[in-house]
């Protein structure tokens, strides 16, 4: 593993004209927004998601044809061993319950000397800003992992760098994601505001631990005390 800078990553990327690409746990298809914005040139991209909604949100973002989304989990992906040439996976990996099986399926459908591209959040070297986020996060985690759903706290960055450097792949290249400034825009506040109470109203709503409403409260007061800006993380590739 090598630690570059991330405009070297980023213009290698941009040299990248490639056949297939697969984005697993694509959410509202955002990273592949940033990708197409990025690489140099591609022929189909399938984004694939377990919710029905994100799918749905997914396909009203993209009117380019070579662009679909599949309802499919990522840890028993219905595709043919050596069938693309780029997988990828971004801020979705502390949300798998199983992520090495899922890097696994990644990289059996991966092409010899293939692309494997991952955007992941991580914990570690924060500042007060991002600590709040964490925070945060982790508080929604626990609340979500009570309820039903898959959402583990963040690794932190060496964490991350053992599960990468663990696979059969080699050329691996992480770079740091620019810190972002704090958030300070009132509708994106509101926005935070909400999910909070939204999430303070699901403890309430399924009987959890009363010290989640607390902690919440607490969340809510640092925001207001400290403010808040979102988690470091890092953008890594490599090659089968």
């Amino acid at each position: 593993m090598i630690e570059v800078q991330m405009s070297e990553l980023e213009e290698s990327l941009k040299q990248i004209h490639t056949g297939r690409i697969l984005d697993i746990a694509t959410g509202r298809g955002g990273f592949i927004k940033s990708m197409t914005e990025l690489l140099g040139g591609f022929d189909e991209i399938i984004g694939i998601d377990n919710k029905t909604e994100n799918l749905k949100t997914a396909e009203k973002e993209f009117d380019d044809l070579r662009i679909k989304f599949i309802q499919m989990d990522a840890e028993n992906l219905d595709f043919d061993s050596d069938s693309f040439d780029v997988v990828m996976i971004s801020h979705s990996l502390h949300h798998v319950d199983k992520p090495d099986t899922v890097l696994e399926e990644m990289i059996r459908v991966l092409k010899p000397s293939g692309i494997f591209i991952i955007r992941e959040l991580h914990r570690s070297d924060a500042n007060e800003f991002q600590e709040t986020q964490i925070e945060m996060h982790h508080w929604w985690a626990d609340i979500d992992r009570q309820t039903g759903i898959n959402h583990n706290h963040t690794f932190t960055y060496n964490e991350l760098v053992d599960v990468l450097e663990r696979l059969p792949l080699h050329d691996l290249k992480i770079a740091h994601c620019e810190n972002p400034p704090p958030i300070t825009d009132e509708d994106s506040l509101k926005q935070l505001d909400g999910k909070i109470e939204n999430y303070i109203s699901r403890v309430r709503d399924n009987k959890l631990e009363d010290h989640l409403i607390e902690k919440g409260a607490a969340i809510k007061r640092r925001i207001s005390e400290i403010g808040i800006a979102w988690a470091p993380s890092i953008l890594a590739t490599a090659i089968k």
